[in-house]
């Protein structure tokens, strides 16, 4: 009875520690979650003001010019963003996927500035191509990301 009861209190203290060490843990998850869903809730708003933008008139320069302006600045922006938000993160694993969806997505200003020096539709095919994997690959960070929360 004496063996159960020294196995009982040891399990029980194992038990305690253990909770101990993993509700900072837990913390940090449930924190870190709260920021990456913050941030994606402000992402939808780039979204936008990149759709709000429309197409630009490609037979008018200055339409070209200020549309992809447009568009770099909003890259620009919501990748310092989505920076700040990386900053935050003290879970491992939901810094680690959320940091791989900002290094995708820190080549969107890039993309943005090709588009806008592309001199011919067979460039701004090439850069479109890369455009449509990009977006494949950003999808598939987010989703990481969403999954480690």
């Amino acid at each position: 009875m004496r063996a159960t009861t020294t196995w009982q209190l040891f399990s029980a203290a194992l038990l305690a520690a253990s909770a101990t060490c993993a509700a900072p843990a837990l913390a940090d998850a449930a924190d870190d979650c709260a920021v990456v869903n913050d941030y994606f809730g402000q992402a939808v708003g780039y979204q936008r003001a990149l759709g709000a933008g429309g197409v630009p008139n490609l037979d008018d320069p200055d339409s070209v010019n200020n549309f992809y302006t447009d568009a770099i600045d909003t890259a620009n922006q919501e990748l310092r963003d989505a920076r700040a938000a990386l900053a935050q993160l003290k879970d491992p694993a939901v810094r680690q996927k959320f940091s791989a969806y900002v290094n995708v997505l820190s080549q969107y200003p890039g993309l943005f500035a090709q588009r806008k020096a592309a001199k011919s539709e067979a460039q701004l095919e090439s850069v479109n191509q890369r455009g449509e994997d990009l977006q494949g690959r950003l999808s598939d960070a987010e989703g990481d990301v969403h999954g480690s929360c």
